[in-house]
């Protein structure tokens, strides 16, 4: 039918009719938008059902160390999934923690990520192979060598934590603790 001939139809309509018809339409649109906040919303959950755990990050020497929360992105899936769509908010309260079981050379692509984030490439024995500061969405992150741990979190919190190659810091992948969410 034209648009022509439903503008004739609903004119003809009764009022009872018109209401009716009115508000399943209004209750589709409302269904709909319902709908695509759930979709949006999905990657959030899911990043928040990842295990935590923390991590010791130390200076080379041992001097001071750090005791870092974190959650905890072990599984293929979850390592494709990563950040996309992730709420900002959500990324800027905890650090997130990749492990590999053997060391690989795979790049990190920032395809629907939200916020700006600092990327820590560790290697099996902790030692930072390649840092980048403020990666922006969409960008491409290849550290160069090998790794076995990657640590993403917002933009400036290596800085805030002292965290760098700078500082000598090293990752203690025996301090690794993991626990299963229970959301």
């Amino acid at each position: 039918m034209s648009i022509k001939g439903r503008i004739k139809a609903f004119r003809e309509m009764s009022t009872v009719r018109k209401v009716i018809y009115s508000v399943g339409t209004v209750a589709a649109v409302v269904a709909i938008v319902l709908l695509v906040g759930y979709v949006r919303e999905q990657p959030t959950r899911t990043f928040l059902a990842l295990p935590e755990g923390t991590i010791e990050l130390s200076g080379m020497e041992g001097d001071e160390s750090l005791v870092k929360a974190v959650r905890i992105v072990n599984t293929p899936a979850a390592r494709r999934e990563g950040l996309r769509n992730v709420r900002p908010e959500v990324v800027s309260e905890k650090p997130v923690l990749y492990v590999y079981r053997v060391n690989t050379s795979a790049r990190h692509v920032l395809t629907d990520v939200r916020l700006p984030l600092d990327i820590g490439f560790f290697d099996e024995e902790g030692a930072i192979v390649g840092i980048f500061h403020g990666a922006q969405p969409g960008e491409t992150v290849v550290p160069g060598e090998r790794y076995r741990y990657v640590l993403k979190a917002s933009a400036g919190y290596f800085a805030e934590s002292s965290i760098g190659a700078e500082f000598e810091t090293v990752l203690r992948p025996d301090s690794l603790s993991i626990t299963v969410a229970s959301r």
